[in-house]
């Protein structure tokens, strides 16, 4: 019977939302992975890049970090990236290339005006990122323009600028690139953390291919691969209260197909999602609220198996507000940080091994070397 019950339980969570439910649905039983004991020596992180201030350090299992170069230019650093053998560096007037073989640094891309915000997104080949750019503009209708483009590993850097005129949304944030390599998908972000739809870009032309119906509140995560996107979303009923739930959208058909897949705790939302490499698995935190203070709590770092719609607890994380920020190429060592403090976790995820290190609150991520 218990195994009945278990069944019935995961295939409800993994049907779609096409029709509108009048309870919420039951979440998934929550279990623990199983631990792999593996010798000490192949337990060992690859090294953590990260930009603290205007340098670039590397950060190896068990050692004070590693000052690798300063960066010229006194202007404040926004984003940074590893992509193949460098790192990318987004700063408000430029962004800069550092190589890592040699420490060498040049700028490849100039800012006529001073960058409030930006992001730089990997692709999953590593040798293409997507940068975005968002100044102030008087003249647009939200005060902000959004500079997209793309850089290739073999230094060439090409602005959408069909995008920079796209000011009917606030910004527009990337998500990544499609399937097929040819377009890249932008999410439109307004006031409000709700959205409902993504705008596919042809690298070709750069213009605006196609408006996808994809609906979320909060996070929206490619998964390698292009052809998987994840949003944090609330479902709304009369009389219950609202369920936190992710969506899962197939990307390959016109419209996407969505499956819906509950939280082990309906109230508490998922946060720092995160896509394993070869887009099997993804991680993130729950983030409850203890009632009698309504401050956050932590539920842990839990892992869905997009295939079978299980969701295990991988590792009990005692820090409130800590989620996952990096996730190594591997597959194998996953990044906690909070948004505040230096306290930092790095789970082992085979063994779910945890170890607390020291990393600087406004230290800027990376990669991994």
């Amino acid at each position: 019977m218990r195994r009945l019950i278990v069944f019935l339980s995961l295939t409800l969570t993994l049907i779609g939302c096409g029709r509108s439910p009048t309870a919420p649905t039951p979440s998934p039983v929550p279990t623990s992975l199983p631990r792999t004991p593996l010798p000490p020596a192949l337990m060992v992180p690859p090294p953590l890049l990260y930009v603290q201030g205007t340098t670039l350090f590397e950060q190896d299992a068990g050692a004070p970090p590693h000052r690798l170069v300063d960066l010229p230019d006194e202007s404040a650093v926004l984003a940074a990236a590893a992509v193949h053998d460098t790192v990318l560096v987004l700063r408000e007037r430029a962004i800069q290339r550092v190589r890592l073989a040699d420490g060498s640094i040049d700028t490849i891309l100039s800012f006529d005006r001073p960058v409030r915000f930006g992001q730089l997104v990997g692709g999953r080949d590593g040798d293409r990122a997507i940068y975005q750019a968002v100044a102030n503009d008087p003249d647009a209708p939200f005060g902000f323009r959004t500079r997209i483009g793309v850089y290739d590993a073999n230094g060439t850097v090409r602005d959408l600028p069909a995008l920079t005129n796209l000011t009917e949304y606030t910004t527009l944030q990337p998500l990544g690139f499609s399937a097929d390599g040819t377009s890249l998908y932008l999410l439109p972000r307004g006031q409000d953390p709700s959205f409902a739809r993504v705008l596919v870009v042809s690298l070709k032309s750069g213009e605006v291919a196609a408006d996808l119906p994809v609906e979320g509140e909060g996070e929206a995560v490619l998964a390698p691969g292009g052809r998987l996107l994840a949003t944090t979303a609330r479902r709304l009923f009369p009389d219950a209260s609202p369920e936190q739930v992710i969506f899962l959208y197939g990307l390959t058909g016109q419209p996407p197909t969505r499956r819906m897949v509950s939280l082990p705790q309906a109230s508490s939302p998922a946060t720092g999602v995160l896509w394993a490499p070869d887009g099997r698995f993804m991680y993130f935190a729950l983030r409850p609220r203890d009632p009698s203070t309504n401050q956050e709590a932590s539920a842990g770092l839990w892992r869905l198996d997009v295939e079978t719609g299980d969701v295990v607890l991988v590792a009990e994380v005692s820090d409130a507000g800590s989620q996952p920020a990096a996730l190594s190429p591997n597959g194998e060592w996953l990044l906690m940080r909070t948004a505040a403090g230096e306290q930092a976790i790095l789970i082992h995820l085979p063994t779910a091994t945890p170890e607390s290190f020291t990393l600087p609150a406004t230290a800027i991520i990376a990669g991994w070397r």
